[in-house]
Protein backbone atom coordinates (compact mmCIF):
# COMPACT_ATOMS: atom_id res chain seq x y z
CA UNK A 1 0.00 0.00 0.00
CA UNK A 2 1.61 3.41 -0.86
CA UNK A 3 1.99 6.05 1.68
CA UNK A 4 -0.77 7.97 0.22
CA UNK A 5 -2.94 5.54 0.48
CA UNK A 6 -2.07 4.52 3.66
CA UNK A 7 -2.55 8.26 5.12
CA UNK A 8 -5.86 8.27 3.60
CA UNK A 9 -7.06 5.42 5.39
CA UNK A 10 -5.47 6.52 9.15
CA UNK A 11 -7.41 9.92 8.26
CA UNK A 12 -10.08 10.19 5.89
CA UNK A 13 -11.75 13.01 7.03
CA UNK A 14 -7.96 15.57 7.33
CA UNK A 15 -7.89 15.87 3.23
CA UNK A 16 -9.21 19.33 1.93
CA UNK A 17 -11.76 19.70 -0.31
CA UNK A 18 -8.90 21.05 -3.05
CA UNK A 19 -6.83 18.44 -2.04
CA UNK A 20 -9.04 15.93 -2.70
CA UNK A 21 -10.13 17.29 -6.09
CA UNK A 22 -6.68 17.10 -6.80
CA UNK A 23 -6.10 13.85 -6.43
CA UNK A 24 -9.25 12.67 -8.50
CA UNK A 25 -7.76 15.04 -10.82
CA UNK A 26 -10.66 17.61 -10.75
CA UNK A 27 -11.34 21.53 -11.05
CA UNK A 28 -11.06 23.42 -7.55
CA UNK A 29 -14.80 24.37 -7.06
CA UNK A 30 -14.79 28.35 -6.98
CA UNK A 31 -13.67 28.03 -11.00
CA UNK A 32 -17.07 26.69 -11.67
CA UNK A 33 -18.50 30.22 -9.83
CA UNK A 34 -19.05 33.79 -11.90
CA UNK A 35 -20.58 36.60 -11.34
CA UNK A 36 -20.63 36.48 -7.16
CA UNK A 37 -22.18 39.17 -5.63
CA UNK A 38 -22.62 40.83 -2.48
CA UNK A 39 -26.26 42.95 -2.36
CA UNK A 40 -27.73 44.58 0.11
CA UNK A 41 -30.78 46.99 1.03
CA UNK A 42 -32.39 49.22 3.47
CA UNK A 43 -35.66 50.77 3.98
CA UNK A 44 -36.25 53.48 6.38
CA UNK A 45 -39.13 55.22 7.35
CA UNK A 46 -40.75 57.50 9.79
CA UNK A 47 -44.80 57.82 9.51
CA UNK A 48 -47.20 59.94 11.29
CA UNK A 49 -51.13 59.31 11.68
CA UNK A 50 -54.32 60.55 12.49
CA UNK A 51 -57.75 59.54 11.70
CA UNK A 52 -61.52 60.71 13.09
CA UNK A 53 -64.38 58.29 13.03
CA UNK A 54 -67.60 61.04 10.97
CA UNK A 55 -70.20 58.50 11.10
CA UNK A 56 -71.77 56.17 14.09
CA UNK A 57 -71.32 55.98 17.98
CA UNK A 58 -67.98 57.47 19.25
CA UNK A 59 -67.93 60.36 17.20
CA UNK A 60 -64.64 62.28 17.38
CA UNK A 61 -61.56 62.82 16.62
CA UNK A 62 -58.51 59.85 17.88
CA UNK A 63 -55.18 60.36 18.95
CA UNK A 64 -52.30 60.44 16.86
CA UNK A 65 -49.61 57.89 16.22
CA UNK A 66 -45.52 58.45 14.79
CA UNK A 67 -43.11 56.04 15.00
CA UNK A 68 -39.35 55.37 13.12
CA UNK A 69 -39.78 52.37 11.25
CA UNK A 70 -37.54 49.64 9.74
CA UNK A 71 -39.02 48.31 6.99
CA UNK A 72 -36.56 46.13 6.00
CA UNK A 73 -32.53 45.06 5.94
CA UNK A 74 -31.57 42.71 4.08
CA UNK A 75 -28.23 41.28 3.03
CA UNK A 76 -27.82 38.80 0.09
CA UNK A 77 -25.45 37.11 -2.28
CA UNK A 78 -26.01 35.53 -5.61
CA UNK A 79 -23.62 33.76 -8.44
CA UNK A 80 -23.71 31.66 -11.40
CA UNK A 81 -22.54 28.15 -10.44
CA UNK A 82 -21.25 25.64 -13.68
CA UNK A 83 -22.59 28.00 -16.33
CA UNK A 84 -26.20 26.40 -16.00
CA UNK A 85 -27.16 27.17 -12.53
CA UNK A 86 -27.82 30.55 -11.27
CA UNK A 87 -27.98 31.00 -7.14
CA UNK A 88 -29.97 33.41 -4.97
CA UNK A 89 -30.08 34.00 -1.62
CA UNK A 90 -31.64 37.10 0.31
CA UNK A 91 -31.80 37.41 4.26
CA UNK A 92 -34.09 39.46 6.30
CA UNK A 93 -31.81 41.25 9.79
CA UNK A 94 -33.44 43.24 11.68
CA UNK A 95 -33.58 44.03 15.39
CA UNK A 96 -35.69 41.81 18.47
CA UNK A 97 -36.91 44.77 19.33
CA UNK A 98 -38.54 48.21 18.22
CA UNK A 99 -41.19 48.85 15.47
CA UNK A 100 -40.94 46.68 12.45
CA UNK A 101 -43.73 46.69 10.06
CA UNK A 102 -44.54 45.67 6.62
CA UNK A 103 -47.29 46.59 4.01
CA UNK A 104 -46.90 42.53 2.28
CA UNK A 105 -45.00 40.40 4.64
CA UNK A 106 -46.52 41.11 7.74
CA UNK A 107 -50.26 41.12 6.98
CA UNK A 108 -50.30 45.12 8.09
CA UNK A 109 -48.42 43.61 11.26
CA UNK A 110 -45.05 43.13 12.86
CA UNK A 111 -43.11 41.08 10.92
CA UNK A 112 -40.41 38.13 12.61
CA UNK A 113 -37.50 40.27 14.34
CA UNK A 114 -34.09 38.62 13.84
CA UNK A 115 -32.48 36.41 10.93
CA UNK A 116 -34.96 35.08 8.14
CA UNK A 117 -34.73 33.86 5.09
CA UNK A 118 -36.81 36.39 2.62
CA UNK A 119 -35.58 34.31 -0.48
CA UNK A 120 -33.62 31.40 -1.71
CA UNK A 121 -33.22 30.25 -5.45
CA UNK A 122 -31.76 27.91 -7.66
CA UNK A 123 -32.22 28.28 -11.44
CA UNK A 124 -31.72 25.95 -14.15
CA UNK A 125 -30.94 28.10 -17.22
CA UNK A 126 -29.51 24.89 -19.61
CA UNK A 127 -32.94 24.15 -21.42
CA UNK A 128 -33.70 26.03 -24.43
CA UNK A 129 -37.51 26.44 -23.70
CA UNK A 130 -37.26 27.50 -20.13
CA UNK A 131 -35.96 28.11 -16.80
CA UNK A 132 -36.80 25.74 -13.65
CA UNK A 133 -36.26 27.04 -9.89
CA UNK A 134 -36.65 25.59 -6.94
CA UNK A 135 -36.72 28.02 -3.96
CA UNK A 136 -38.54 29.99 -1.71
CA UNK A 137 -40.27 33.27 -3.43
CA UNK A 138 -43.29 35.19 -3.70
CA UNK A 139 -45.49 33.40 -6.74
CA UNK A 140 -45.56 36.17 -9.09
CA UNK A 141 -49.27 37.73 -8.64
CA UNK A 142 -50.03 41.07 -8.37
CA UNK A 143 -47.99 43.33 -10.66
CA UNK A 144 -47.37 45.54 -7.52
CA UNK A 145 -46.93 42.96 -5.01
CA UNK A 146 -44.55 40.71 -6.75
CA UNK A 147 -42.49 44.56 -7.22
CA UNK A 148 -39.77 44.46 -4.34
CA UNK A 149 -39.44 46.94 -1.87
CA UNK A 150 -36.73 48.68 -2.97
CA UNK A 151 -37.83 49.18 -6.48
CA UNK A 152 -41.40 50.58 -4.80
CA UNK A 153 -42.98 54.08 -6.16
CA UNK A 154 -45.05 54.67 -3.21
CA UNK A 155 -43.80 54.42 0.90
CA UNK A 156 -46.78 51.80 1.14
CA UNK A 157 -48.09 49.44 -1.07
CA UNK A 158 -51.50 49.75 -1.92
CA UNK A 159 -54.19 48.02 0.70
CA UNK A 160 -55.39 45.68 -2.07
CA UNK A 161 -51.87 44.36 -3.14
CA UNK A 162 -51.16 43.93 1.16
CA UNK A 163 -54.20 42.30 1.18
CA UNK A 164 -53.83 39.75 -1.39
CA UNK A 165 -50.43 39.57 -2.58
CA UNK A 166 -49.06 36.28 -1.53
CA UNK A 167 -46.64 35.27 0.93
CA UNK A 168 -43.07 33.65 0.44
CA UNK A 169 -43.90 30.20 0.07
CA UNK A 170 -41.69 27.25 -1.13
CA UNK A 171 -42.15 25.63 -4.60
CA UNK A 172 -41.29 24.76 -8.46
CA UNK A 173 -41.92 26.84 -11.23
CA UNK A 174 -41.13 27.41 -14.56
CA UNK A 175 -40.52 30.89 -16.61
CA UNK A 176 -39.19 32.02 -19.53
CA UNK A 177 -39.87 34.46 -22.41
CA UNK A 178 -40.92 34.01 -26.05
CA UNK A 179 -41.22 36.34 -28.68
CA UNK A 180 -43.33 39.14 -26.76
CA UNK A 181 -44.67 37.31 -23.86
CA UNK A 182 -43.49 35.86 -20.67
CA UNK A 183 -44.70 33.20 -18.23
CA UNK A 184 -44.49 31.80 -14.95
CA UNK A 185 -46.10 28.40 -14.01
CA UNK A 186 -45.48 27.09 -10.30
CA UNK A 187 -46.61 24.84 -7.93
CA UNK A 188 -45.95 25.99 -3.77
CA UNK A 189 -46.34 24.21 -0.62
CA UNK A 190 -47.84 26.07 2.17
CA UNK A 191 -45.42 27.60 4.22
CA UNK A 192 -44.72 31.46 4.27
CA UNK A 193 -41.95 33.26 5.49
CA UNK A 194 -40.32 32.66 9.30
CA UNK A 195 -43.04 29.28 9.03
CA UNK A 196 -42.91 25.44 8.24
CA UNK A 197 -45.49 23.52 6.12
CA UNK A 198 -48.70 23.02 8.21
CA UNK A 199 -49.95 19.87 9.55
CA UNK A 200 -52.56 18.97 12.08
CA UNK A 201 -55.55 21.27 12.21
CA UNK A 202 -53.90 22.81 9.00
CA UNK A 203 -52.94 20.12 6.41
CA UNK A 204 -50.43 20.76 3.90
CA UNK A 205 -51.69 21.60 0.76
CA UNK A 206 -50.52 23.06 -2.28
CA UNK A 207 -50.95 26.74 -4.27
CA UNK A 208 -51.17 26.50 -8.29
CA UNK A 209 -49.66 29.87 -10.17
CA UNK A 210 -50.01 31.08 -13.28
CA UNK A 211 -49.03 34.33 -14.78
CA UNK A 212 -48.60 35.31 -18.70
CA UNK A 213 -47.34 38.60 -19.89
CA UNK A 214 -46.94 40.69 -23.06
CA UNK A 215 -44.74 43.23 -23.72
CA UNK A 216 -46.48 44.90 -26.56
CA UNK A 217 -43.43 48.14 -27.39
CA UNK A 218 -42.97 46.94 -30.72
CA UNK A 219 -46.72 47.46 -31.69
CA UNK A 220 -47.08 50.98 -29.47
CA UNK A 221 -44.26 52.81 -31.35
CA UNK A 222 -46.10 52.27 -34.29
CA UNK A 223 -48.08 55.10 -32.78
CA UNK A 224 -45.64 57.20 -31.68
CA UNK A 225 -41.56 55.97 -30.64
CA UNK A 226 -41.60 57.23 -26.91
CA UNK A 227 -44.98 55.14 -26.30
CA UNK A 228 -44.55 51.69 -24.25
CA UNK A 229 -47.41 49.33 -23.16
CA UNK A 230 -47.11 46.25 -21.16
CA UNK A 231 -50.15 43.56 -19.88
CA UNK A 232 -50.10 40.92 -17.67
CA UNK A 233 -52.80 38.56 -16.28
CA UNK A 234 -51.92 36.30 -13.30
CA UNK A 235 -53.99 33.36 -11.51
CA UNK A 236 -53.69 31.37 -8.17
CA UNK A 237 -55.48 28.29 -7.03
CA UNK A 238 -55.16 27.78 -3.91
CA UNK A 239 -56.50 23.96 -2.33
CA UNK A 240 -55.51 24.98 1.19
CA UNK A 241 -56.64 28.10 2.09
CA UNK A 242 -56.74 29.96 5.05
CA UNK A 243 -59.61 31.48 6.86
CA UNK A 244 -58.52 35.63 7.34
CA UNK A 245 -56.44 37.84 6.43
CA UNK A 246 -54.64 37.15 9.40
CA UNK A 247 -53.49 33.54 8.69
CA UNK A 248 -49.81 33.15 7.32
CA UNK A 249 -51.45 30.64 4.50
CA UNK A 250 -53.29 32.69 1.93
CA UNK A 251 -56.88 33.35 2.80
CA UNK A 252 -58.64 32.95 -0.95
CA UNK A 253 -59.60 29.71 -2.29
CA UNK A 254 -58.37 31.81 -6.04
CA UNK A 255 -57.84 34.45 -7.38
CA UNK A 256 -57.30 37.14 -10.57
CA UNK A 257 -55.21 39.97 -11.31
CA UNK A 258 -55.40 42.10 -14.46
CA UNK A 259 -52.46 44.55 -14.84
CA UNK A 260 -51.42 47.27 -17.22
CA UNK A 261 -48.05 49.83 -17.45
CA UNK A 262 -48.51 52.64 -20.28
CA UNK A 263 -45.80 54.63 -20.30
CA UNK A 264 -45.13 57.95 -22.31
CA UNK A 265 -41.65 59.66 -22.48
CA UNK A 266 -41.57 60.66 -18.78
CA UNK A 267 -45.28 59.24 -17.58
CA UNK A 268 -45.87 55.87 -16.41
CA UNK A 269 -49.95 54.79 -15.95
CA UNK A 270 -50.06 51.99 -13.89
CA UNK A 271 -53.63 49.91 -13.12
CA UNK A 272 -54.19 46.54 -11.49
CA UNK A 273 -57.77 44.68 -10.90
CA UNK A 274 -57.40 41.49 -8.73
CA UNK A 275 -60.39 39.51 -7.75
CA UNK A 276 -60.48 36.99 -4.51
CA UNK A 277 -62.79 34.39 -3.73
CA UNK A 278 -62.67 32.71 -0.12
CA UNK A 279 -62.66 29.41 1.19
CA UNK A 280 -66.09 28.64 3.05
CA UNK A 281 -65.42 30.17 6.24
CA UNK A 282 -68.31 29.21 9.35
CA UNK A 283 -71.16 32.03 8.97
CA UNK A 284 -70.37 32.80 5.59
CA UNK A 285 -71.90 30.36 3.37
CA UNK A 286 -71.56 32.33 0.40
CA UNK A 287 -67.91 32.31 0.22
CA UNK A 288 -66.46 35.92 1.08
CA UNK A 289 -65.18 37.52 -2.23
CA UNK A 290 -62.71 40.99 -1.99
CA UNK A 291 -62.15 42.74 -5.38
CA UNK A 292 -60.98 45.89 -5.96
CA UNK A 293 -58.21 48.18 -8.15
CA UNK A 294 -55.80 51.00 -8.18
CA UNK A 295 -54.83 53.75 -10.63
CA UNK A 296 -51.53 54.59 -10.53
CA UNK A 297 -50.04 57.68 -12.81
CA UNK A 298 -46.35 58.79 -12.32
CA UNK A 299 -44.29 61.30 -13.44
CA UNK A 300 -40.62 62.11 -13.96
CA UNK A 301 -40.30 66.05 -13.52
CA UNK A 302 -36.73 66.20 -13.94
CA UNK A 303 -34.55 63.25 -14.30
CA UNK A 304 -33.79 63.24 -10.81
CA UNK A 305 -37.30 64.18 -9.16
CA UNK A 306 -40.77 62.17 -9.81
CA UNK A 307 -44.00 62.67 -8.45
CA UNK A 308 -46.62 60.01 -7.99
CA UNK A 309 -50.62 59.62 -7.34
CA UNK A 310 -51.95 56.65 -6.52
CA UNK A 311 -56.36 56.28 -6.11
CA UNK A 312 -57.83 52.82 -4.89
CA UNK A 313 -61.02 51.50 -4.06
CA UNK A 314 -61.34 47.94 -2.59
CA UNK A 315 -64.48 45.83 -1.20
CA UNK A 316 -65.50 42.60 0.43
CA UNK A 317 -69.07 41.42 0.23
CA UNK A 318 -69.17 40.10 4.21
CA UNK A 319 -68.96 43.08 5.85
CA UNK A 320 -65.78 43.40 8.71
CA UNK A 321 -65.70 40.01 9.74
CA UNK A 322 -65.45 37.99 6.63
CA UNK A 323 -61.82 36.77 4.97
CA UNK A 324 -60.87 39.89 3.41
CA UNK A 325 -61.27 42.61 6.68
CA UNK A 326 -59.88 45.26 5.96
CA UNK A 327 -57.50 47.72 7.35
CA UNK A 328 -56.13 51.05 7.52
CA UNK A 329 -52.37 51.18 6.37
CA UNK A 330 -49.77 49.72 9.42
CA UNK A 331 -49.00 53.23 10.42
CA UNK A 332 -53.21 54.81 10.80
CA UNK A 333 -53.96 51.33 11.76
CA UNK A 334 -52.09 51.77 15.47
CA UNK A 335 -53.99 54.93 16.12
CA UNK A 336 -56.09 55.01 18.81
CA UNK A 337 -59.27 54.81 18.54
CA UNK A 338 -59.75 54.61 14.81
CA UNK A 339 -62.23 52.26 14.04
CA UNK A 340 -61.44 48.97 12.00
CA UNK A 341 -62.11 46.61 9.90
CA UNK A 342 -64.36 47.43 7.81
CA UNK A 343 -65.57 45.92 4.25
CA UNK A 344 -65.28 49.00 1.86
CA UNK A 345 -61.99 50.85 1.66
CA UNK A 346 -60.70 53.59 -0.57
CA UNK A 347 -57.61 55.88 -0.35
CA UNK A 348 -55.61 58.40 -2.30
CA UNK A 349 -51.20 58.78 -2.29
CA UNK A 350 -49.89 61.77 -3.34
CA UNK A 351 -46.30 61.34 -3.21
CA UNK A 352 -42.55 62.55 -4.41
CA UNK A 353 -38.98 60.87 -4.88
CA UNK A 354 -36.21 62.18 -5.19
CA UNK A 355 -33.40 59.72 -6.63
CA UNK A 356 -29.95 60.19 -5.99
CA UNK A 357 -28.67 57.51 -7.71
CA UNK A 358 -31.21 56.12 -9.48
CA UNK A 359 -33.34 53.31 -7.45
CA UNK A 360 -30.02 51.99 -5.73
CA UNK A 361 -30.13 55.41 -3.27
CA UNK A 362 -33.92 57.82 -3.10
CA UNK A 363 -35.52 59.82 -1.04
CA UNK A 364 -39.29 59.33 -0.44
CA UNK A 365 -41.97 61.55 0.98
CA UNK A 366 -45.74 60.94 0.67
CA UNK A 367 -49.16 61.76 1.91
CA UNK A 368 -51.82 59.19 2.17
CA UNK A 369 -55.57 59.78 2.72
CA UNK A 370 -58.15 56.87 3.75
CA UNK A 371 -61.88 56.00 3.98
CA UNK A 372 -62.97 52.49 5.82
CA UNK A 373 -66.38 52.08 6.13
CA UNK A 374 -68.44 48.92 7.58
CA UNK A 375 -70.69 47.55 10.56
CA UNK A 376 -69.63 47.15 14.32
CA UNK A 377 -71.95 44.56 15.52
CA UNK A 378 -74.86 45.84 17.66
CA UNK A 379 -73.19 49.74 16.91
CA UNK A 380 -74.52 50.41 13.33
CA UNK A 381 -72.69 51.01 10.53
CA UNK A 382 -69.25 53.16 10.92
CA UNK A 383 -66.98 55.59 8.78
CA UNK A 384 -63.68 56.41 9.67
CA UNK A 385 -61.08 58.63 8.21
CA UNK A 386 -56.78 58.43 8.38
CA UNK A 387 -54.50 61.07 7.16
CA UNK A 388 -50.83 59.39 6.79
CA UNK A 389 -47.46 61.65 6.15
CA UNK A 390 -44.50 58.70 5.61
CA UNK A 391 -40.90 59.81 4.69
CA UNK A 392 -38.30 57.11 3.63
CA UNK A 393 -34.97 56.41 2.69
CA UNK A 394 -34.48 53.78 0.38
CA UNK A 395 -31.25 52.31 -0.51
CA UNK A 396 -29.16 49.32 -2.02
CA UNK A 397 -26.20 47.82 -3.01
Amino acid sequence: MSVLGAAAIAAPYTTSAQEHNALEGLEPVLSSVSGLTLKGSIGAEYGISDGTRNRGPGLGKSENYHTFNLAYLRLGVEATVYDDFHFDTVLSILPSSGNIVNDLGGRQGVISPGVNLHRATLTYTGFDVTNLTFGHAHPRFGMEAYRADEDLYTITRSLLSAALGPLQHTGLWAHGEWDIFDYHVGIYNHDSFGGTNYSGAYPVGYLFNLSAGADLDEYARALHEDLSVRVRADFIYNDEAGATLGENREPYKNAYALGANVGFMGLNVAYEYIWARATNVAGFPNRPRARGYYLMPSYFVTDEFEVVVRYERMRNTEGNAGAAALFHNHYAADVVGIEQPGNKYQAIYFGGNYYLYGDNVKIMGGVEFAELKGDTAGTGNFQSRSQTAMTALRMMF
